[in-house]
């Protein structure tokens, strides 16, 4: 006699199965049967609810709105990068605009005081009207000349949108120029000191002592009186101490230029593009065009001062003994091809510099 096999529900192993899925292929009592279409008949409830809100969205005409709100801000964003971007070209094209103004002032300061002087005292001639209308054809054309300045466009951006910026050739951040305040003797470790002297000149300005002490001896003019020492310089680091006997309110310099080179009297000539110094320590000269410092250090009567040539680096350093302040100018060499000479401006009457063993 066969026997008859007892199928049990998944659910409840000592329960009897009376019915069985064909979705699942288990096999259920009543009461688990019923439970487990349950079961199905929620899971069906979800579906009809996710297809339901799915086809309400497909017909909602704000289905890219994620999207746009990222345009948005990237619309927002842009604006504000132009908006800084034209900020920065209108600063830079003032600061421009200043420094050339700045690079003015003195000169035409120094040819007021010569013409008032010649007015006054009725020293002039012909010649001298005609180097006064030229030195002041030559300022106005240095105003009125913006042809290093253009507006360009600035594809170097990171990003899509190309950011105008104002291009300037003569921008003197290019050139390295740096200043330091540390401490003396903290930045060379004795730097050779060969025997500078001054050269024999062909300005209005007398040496003495054996070529150590420069004295101008004429009235003042638009020019400054330049001498140069007689060393060559092309290695090594050397220092040439100076001490400022006796200075008036025109600012003195020092500095250097290439040693086949003299200083032309004509202001911004290219023949002066090797020179590299400092007016006064309120400016800079790099390739022979004048900066100026924001702060100012006004050199004295009795000060001393250290010009330290680092062929090796590049560079040229002045150290003012008073203050305690040491700058620096990088020297590029096309501009200033070796061999260097020390280059030393005098400007008022009875200016006298020494050189200090």
């Amino acid at each position: 006699m066969s026997k008859t096999i007892r199928r049990l529900c998944a659910k409840c192993p000592n329960g009897k199965a009376v019915a069985a899925c064909n979705g699942c292929h288990q096999m259920f009592c009543l009461n688990h049967f019923t439970e487990h279409r349950d079961e199905l008949s929620k899971l069906m409830d979800n579906i009809s609810q996710d297809h339901d809100v799915l086809q309400g969205d497909v017909h909602q005409e704000n289905l890219e709105h994620h999207f746009l709100t990222r345009i948005d801000n990237w619309e927002e964003e842009s604006i504000k990068k132009i908006q800084t971007a034209a900020q920065t070209a209108r600063t830079k094209l003032q600061q421009i605009f200043t420094r050339k103004k700045d690079e003015i002032k003195p000169l035409l300061e120094t040819l007021t005081n010569e013409l008032q002087y010649s007015r006054d005292s009725d020293d002039y001639t012909e010649s001298d009207i005609r180097k006064w209308t030229e030195q002041l054809k030559t300022l106005r054309n240095t105003l009125d000349d913006w042809s290093t300045v253009d507006l360009v466009d600035d594809n170097q951006a990171e990003s899509i949108i190309h950011l105008i910026k104002i291009s300037d050739q003569q921008d003197p951040s290019s050139i390295s120029t740096v200043r330091s305040s540390e401490p003396l003797g903290q930045i060379f470790e004795e730097p050779s000191n060969l025997d500078e002297k001054f050269d024999r000149i062909d300005s209005e300005a007398d040496l003495s002592e054996e070529n150590i002490v420069a004295t101008c001896h004429s009235k003042p003019i638009f020019a400054n009186r330049f001498i140069y020492g007689v060393n060559r310089y092309s290695s090594g680091k050397h220092s040439i101490r100076f001490s400022i006997e006796r200075k008036g309110v025109a600012p003195l310099f020092f500095g250097i230029i290439t040693a086949s080179k003299k200083y032309d009297q004509s202001y911004f000539n290219p023949n002066n593009s090797s020179v590299h110094g400092w007016y006064n320590l309120e400016s800079f000269v790099i390739g022979g065009r004048c900066q100026r410092y924001k702060e100012e250090n006004i050199l004295l009567t009795h000060d001393e001062l250290i010009l330290i040539v680092d062929c090796d680096d590049q560079h040229i350093f002045i150290q003012h003994r008073r203050t305690k302040r040491l700058f620096q100018i990088y020297v590029k060499l096309d501009a200033c091809p070796f061999p260097w000479k020390v280059l030393v401006g005098l400007s008022n009457y009875n200016d006298c510099i020494r050189i200090i063993d």
